[in-house]
């Protein structure tokens, strides 16, 4: 009933927030990376790690710099909990990130490293990531300010920025990395790294494995 009188007014179909494109993504951190604003270095790196990491903004929020370290030629990540692992059982599955020297925006380990340089004192570790409370509002109160302050911008790209919200950065990435590319991961793969319930049965059977989840690692980078 609600749809057929969205068609008949010629309403918008669509509900709740988009997805966000590659589009809008490279244009968020092109102007975050251009900043030198420390809140605007901060939104960079959560932003990155939250779109890399195809996260609910909790894991971000929740992440440790115990919890992360170099492994070949990636960064990797653990959770030891999370909404989709209650009981801590995939603590030691890694997530793996790349960096991506063809387009320094997007490069999640280039705005890991300038977060760094404003918040020296992570290298001391036993710490969390994002220090201090009410992370994910600061960082979405930066994030909105961004959009409403260069939405000429996203305009000339055909992007509304009201539809870009909460989730939109975990529905863009999650959505590029199944059907962003003609060669997509497998969706097991695509499944745990999301968060995603694959049901009782195939989430026994199918596993975390290194091979699947650097391949999702690699394409939600934005490498070919």
């Amino acid at each position: 009933t609600v749809v057929q009188v969205k068609r008949a007014k010629g309403e918008a179909c669509n509900t709740g927030k988009s997805p966000m494109s590659l589009t809008a993504y490279k244009k968020l951190c092109q102007i975050f990376i251009k900043s030198n604003k420390p809140e605007h270095i901060f939104t960079h790196c959560f932003l990155t790690l939250e779109w890399l990491l195809m996260a609910r903004s909790e894991n971000c929020v929740r992440s440790h710099v115990n919890h992360l370290e170099w492994q070949d030629n990636c960064l990797i990540i653990f959770f030891s909990h999370s909404k989709g692992n209650q009981g801590g059982i995939n603590q030691n599955e890694p997530w793996h990130i790349y960096s991506n020297p063809l387009c320094p925006e997007i490069c999640p380990i280039l705005a890991l490293a300038k977060y760094v340089f404003i918040q020296p004192s992570l290298l001391a570790g036993d710490c969390h990531l994002f220090p201090g409370d009410s992370q994910y509002n600061h960082f979405m109160r930066i994030f909105r300010d961004v959009l409403k302050e260069n939405e000429a911008e996203f305009v000339k790209l055909n992007i509304n920025i009201e539809d870009l919200g909460l989730h939109s950065a975990w529905k863009g990435s999650s959505t590029l990395c199944a059907s962003g590319c003609t060669v997509a991961p497998p969706i097991t793969s695509i499944c745990l790294r999301a968060g995603w319930s694959m049901g009782t049965v195939k989430s026994r059977y199918l596993r975390h494995e290194v091979a699947g989840d650097q391949c999702c690692g690699r394409t939600v980078t934005g490498l070919n």
